[in-house]
């Protein structure tokens, strides 16, 4: 049996998977309005935890993301999202000025950062600062030796 071959479902199954589709997209749907009757938040924990309480059975957040039903039902009833917050507005500026493709590598590096200790980032950004200073004083004697030698290669 190839490599191919295992990756092919057998036609047989479908119609099973297309039940335990549509039953836990019913299950995620009960557990939503338990919750919401409740007045309970509905998050992909608050779902799974209801579904073990009302079915006896468990499942996954992976399981609503992959079940396309489940998941509409979930986008459809779920918290709102939370916003970003940068409390600081240089860094609002510098997450806005970027492009879409970059916002997102910023967010999880502030995200990152926001997890060091204030001593550990003072450290950082006084090593940055002097490895700046050094490059710029590199520059500027190269800028130098340029000009010298171009004054040496015209006379």
């Amino acid at each position: 049996m190839g490599h191919r071959d295992k990756k092919r479902h057998p036609g047989w199954l479908q119609p099973r998977w297309e039940r335990q589709k549509r039953d836990t997209a019913a299950r995620v749907e009960a557990a939503v309005r338990a919750l919401q009757k409740d007045h309970a938040e509905v998050t992909y924990a608050s779902i799974c935890k209801r579904v073990s309480i009302l079915f006896g059975l468990s499942i996954s957040p992976n399981t609503i993301k992959r079940n396309e039903p489940a998941y509409r039902i979930y986008l459809a009833n779920r918290r709102p999202p939370r916003k970003k917050q940068f409390r600081e507005p240089l860094l609002l500026q510098l997450v806005d000025g970027a492009p879409d493709q970059v916002k997102r590598s910023l967010q999880s590096k502030t995200a990152r950062l926001r997890r060091e200790s204030k001593d550990s980032l003072i450290a950082r950004l006084i090593s940055l600062e002097r490895t700046v200073a050094q490059q710029k004083n590199a520059e500027n004697l190269l800028r130098e030796e340029i000009l010298r030698l171009a004054q040496a290669g015209s006379r």
